[in-house]
């Protein structure tokens, strides 16, 4: 297992263990699983790794472990190698109503020192344009 993915683990399951006292909270939170890309969109491609597989692959199996709490109803928008317009990926986590939205991407590079993961959160309270990119 690279060290990438191993944070990448890691991550899921800090996020896994906040979502347990949310849980405890509400009836059901609903988190919408987005794995990035699908069909004629790869995303990142290199040295045999194409990126649409990769989360297509981590999207599924964090689903089946989130899916393990009873607390929580999990909506993938995709769970085959199809193309989702983005705007119809918002759309399905809107109509379900999820708590949370949280969409799978990786990163590509040739140079075998660089290392790391991204994190991106957006709130719907910081700012107006927040708000308004939520909305849609």
């Amino acid at each position: 297992m690279s060290q990438s993915f191993a944070r990448a683990i890691l991550v899921f399951f800090c996020f896994s263990l906040t979502l347990n006292g949310l849980v405890a909270q509400t009836s059901k939170f609903k988190v919408a699983l987005d794995a990035g890309h699908g069909d004629h969109d790869f995303g990142a491609v290199y040295n045999g790794h194409i990126e649409k597989n990769i989360n297509l692959a981590i999207v599924l199996k964090v689903g089946k472990l989130l899916e393990k709490h009873n607390g929580i109803e999990v909506i993938y928008t995709r769970k085959t190698d199809v193309f989702i317009d983005l705007i119809e990926r918002a759309n399905i986590a809107n109509r379900a109503n999820a708590s949370i939205f949280v969409s799978i991407h990786c990163n590509a590079n040739k140079n075998p020192a660089a290392d790391g993961t991204e994190t991106y959160v957006m709130g719907m309270s910081k700012n107006a344009s927040n708000l308004e990119a939520a909305k849609r």
